[in-house]
């Protein structure tokens, strides 16, 4: 009898597979577990840079949890802004722009290198002098 309950409790736990579960909206999931779940959730919204630049973190609802778009102004001239693919890789998220992986992650003003940034303490450093805090 003990087989045939461990047997049906088996399939019950197999008939909840991940593929049911990848189209959800994730709105049973509390806020505070997302944001413990992928930590650069924390990194939505707007970010500004200096001289204009500017960038946003907004989810991938497509694509689903640890997917992100990243609207991104990071340069002076207009061929330097885009639209960037961008996905979570522990507490980064990489995207490829002009042909070359990139990686963003948290830092402070001090670390862009940049003095109109110095002050800043809730940054996302691309690489040195190319960087974006919010207040």
């Amino acid at each position: 009898m003990k087989l045939v309950l461990v047997i049906l409790v088996a399939l019950a736990i197999l008939g909840c597979s991940p593929k049911e579960r990848e189209g959800s909206d994730d709105s049973d999931i509390p806020p505070q577990q997302m944001a413990l779940a992928i930590p650069t959730d924390a990194w939505l919204g707007e970010w500004r840079g200096v001289e204009g630049l500017h960038m946003s973190v907004d989810k991938d609802a497509v694509k689903g949890p640890g997917h992100y778009i990243l609207v991104m102004r990071f340069g002076l001239d207009d061929k330097d802004s885009g639209i960037f693919n961008g996905l979570a890789t522990g507490d980064t998220i990489t995207f490829t722009r002009d042909g070359s992986e990139q990686v963003l992650r948290h830092t402070n003003g001090r670390a862009i290198g940049l003095k109109w940034l110095e002050e800043k303490t809730d940054c996302l450093i691309v690489k040195e002098g190319e960087g974006y805090c919010r207040d």
